[in-house]
């Protein structure tokens, strides 16, 4: 968080925060209701198994496992917070936030943090999004923050004009 607002006060933006509740109940409806529509896209794979590896295969199980009710929970889940992000966006331009919830893993890390919890939401909603890499102002860090833009339907052309005022890595190499 203070990388992202380091980065975001290069951008020299009136900044205001916001609270948002109900993050991890609305990533675990997103979740769900992802697994239910590949369950639904892929199932048809299952029909030759021997053509697929068994951890594929056992993804594509466990996502045709999810039931209508309980896909129809997960739409109300995320709905409530479509209402409660489109409320917190009336008065600004877009939500900033971080990409990932810590450091980008190394390649070869084998830890379980999930990289999509903070833009899976946004993904199932439909809104548009854009993770910009970019330099904090104090230009410290192995690894650079990656700031998350959010705005809602149709906003794509706010969003690229707002992640072009971010100090990035590029301005860092120039």
């Amino acid at each position: 968080d203070r990388d992202v607002d380091e980065a975001v006060a290069g951008a020299g933006w009136q900044v205001r925060d916001v609270a948002v509740g109900g993050w991890r109940p609305a990533f675990r409806a997103a979740s769900v209701l992802l697994d239910h529509e590949a369950g639904l896209a892929q199932g048809f794979l299952l029909e030759r198994p021997e053509l697929l590896g068994d951890g594929p295969r056992a993804v594509i199980e466990a996502c045709l496992r999810i039931t209508p009710a309980e896909a129809a929970g997960a739409r109300e889940v995320v709905d409530a917070m479509r209402r409660e992000l489109t409320a917190v966006l009336t008065g600004v331009d877009a939500l900033v936030l971080p990409t990932i919830t810590g450091p980008p893993p190394l390649l070869a890390a084998t830890d379980s943090m999930s990289l999509t919890i903070l833009t899976l939401l946004f993904n199932v909603l439909g809104w548009p999004a854009l993770a910009v890499p970019a330099r904090a102002a104090r230009g410290g860090g192995d690894v650079p923050p990656s700031v998350q833009l959010v705005a809602g339907p149709g906003s794509d052309e706010l969003l690229l004009g707002l992640g072009a005022q971010l100090p990035t890595l590029r301005s860092a190499l120039d």
